[in-house]
C-alpha cells in the first residue's frame, strides 16, 4: 500500500564497473547499440520556444553537450540531453538509444504501487538501486496484470511516453525524451507519490549528476555492455520550478569501459550545465513547466489480491543490496 503520510497535491542514483559476465543477466541488460546519436535531432515534439522570448534553449543545451565532450576528450565521452516542459521535449547530443538501465524502475515502481505493492520494496528499488526488490516489484505487476512489459508501456503512454519494455527490463529503450516527458509529468500521478518522495533521498553513494541539484531529483542507472565493452550511465530527473510546476530532464554520458570512473565527474558538469540553461530558460519565459494535473485512469486491481502478492514478493527478496537467492545469481548486479 502506498503510505498515506505525504503531502498529496504536488509531491514533494549501482555499478562502478562489474565485470562482462554480471552485466548478462537480470536488471536489465538487452545488447545495446551504443552508436552515437546525432549531435541534435529535431521532431514533432520540439519546444516551441519563441513565443515567450528569444532564448534558444537547444542551442544553449548543445553548448553545454560540446562542453562535456571537449572536457572529456580524452576519455571519448559522449553526452545527451532532453528537457521537457508542458509544450514538448527538446532533444540534443545522444538520444538515449543505449539501454535504460535502472532509470526504468521508476515507472516499474509506479506501476507496482498501482497494484498494491509495498513501500519497502520501492524504498530498496529507487534509494538504493537494489536489483532484488526491482525484480519484485516486476514480478508482482507481471502477477497482477499478466504482462508486466505491457502494463509499464501502457503507464507510459498515459502521460505522452513511449518506450520498449524488455526482460531483462534494464535492457528496456526508453529515449531521452521520452524519458523528459514523462519526468515532467510525474509529480502529477498519483501512484507515484511515494516513488518521487524517495527520488529524493537517493543513499549518498549515487547522489551525483542531477540529484545533486537543488530542487531536483532524480533516479540513475548504469551498466557496461556486454556486445562492445562501452560504458552508460543516464539519469531521469525532475526539476521543481518552486511556483508549483516541474520540468522534466534526462541525461546521459557514454564510453568505452576502460573510462567508466570518468562517468560521475562527466555527469555532474553535464548536469550543472542543464541546470543554468534550465534556471535561464524559466527565467526567460521560454519553458512552461507543467503545472495542471489532470486526472488519469489507472489499471489497479483489487487492493485484497495485491496485498497477498505483495507479502509473497517480500518473502522471496532480502531487504539488502547484495544477491541473496538462487534466482539472484542469474540476475545481473548492475544498476
Amino acid at each position: 500500500m502506498i503510505r498515506t503520510t505525504m503531502t498529496p497535491p504536488r509531491l514533494g542514483a549501482s555499478l562502478t564497473a562489474v565485470s562482462l559476465a554480471a552485466c548478462a543477466a537480470v536488471t536489465g541488460c538487452s545488447r545495446p547499440d551504443n552508436a552515437p546519436g546525432p549531435m541534435e535531432e529535431t521532431d514533432h515534439s520540439v519546444m516551441r520556444t519563441g513565443q515567450a522570448s528569444d532564448y534558444d534553449i537547444k542551442a544553449a543545451l548543445n553548448e553545454v553537450i560540446r562542453g562535456v565532450e571537449t572536457d572529456f576528450e580524452d576519455y571519448e565521452i559522449r553526452a545527451g540531453v532532453a528537457v521537457a516542459d508542458s509544450t514538448g521535449a527538446v532533444q540534443v547530443g545522444l538520444r538515449g538509444e543505449e539501454p535504460t538501465w535502472s532509470t526504468v524502475k521508476v515507472p516499474i515502481a509506479i506501476a507496482a504501487l498501482r497494484d498494491g505493492a509495498s513501500s519497502d520494496l520501492v524504498d530498496l528499488a529507487i534509494k538504493e538501486s537494489d536489483n532484488d526488490a526491482a525484480y519484485a516489484l516486476w514480478s508482482h505487476v507481471g502477477w497482477n496484470e499478466g504482462d508486466a512489459g505491457q502494463a509499464v508501456k501502457k503507464l507510459l503512454a498515459e502521460y505522452d511516453s513511449r518506450g520498449e519494455l524488455e526482460e531483462p527490463f534494464g535492457y528496456s529503450t526508453w529515449l531521452l525524451k521520452d524519458q523528459a516527458v514523462f519526468g515532467s509529468h510525474l509529480p502529477c500521478i498519483p501512484e507515484a507519490e511515494y516513488v518521487y518522495e524517495v527520488m529524493d533521498q537517493i543513499v549518498a553513494w549515487q547522489d551525483n549528476g542531477l540529484d545533486k541539484l537543488p530542487d531536483t531529483r532524480a533516479k540513475g542507472g548504469w551498466g557496461l555492455s556486454e556486445e562492445d565493452n562501452s560504458y552508460t550511465h543516464r539519469q531521469l530527473g525532475v526539476r521543481d520550478t518552486g511556483s508549483g510546476g516541474s520540468v522534466g530532464l534526462a541525461i546521459e554520458v557514454t564510453m568505452p569501459g576502460v573510462s567508466a570512473e570518468q562517468a560521475i565527474p562527466a555527469l555532474n558538469v553535464l548536469a550543472a550545465g542543464v541546470d543554468r540553461v534550465v534556471t535561464e530558460a524559466l527565467d526567460a519565459g521560454t519553458l512552461k513547466p507543467v503545472e495542471e494535473c489532470e486526472p488519469k485512469p489507472t489499471s489497479a486491481t483489487s487492493s485484497v489480491s495485491s496485498a497477498a502478492t505483495a507479502t509473497g514478493a517480500r518473502s522471496s527478496v532480502t531487504m539488502t543490496s547484495g544477491a541473496s537467492s538462487s534466482t539472484a545469481s542469474t540476475r545481473t548486479s548492475v544498476r
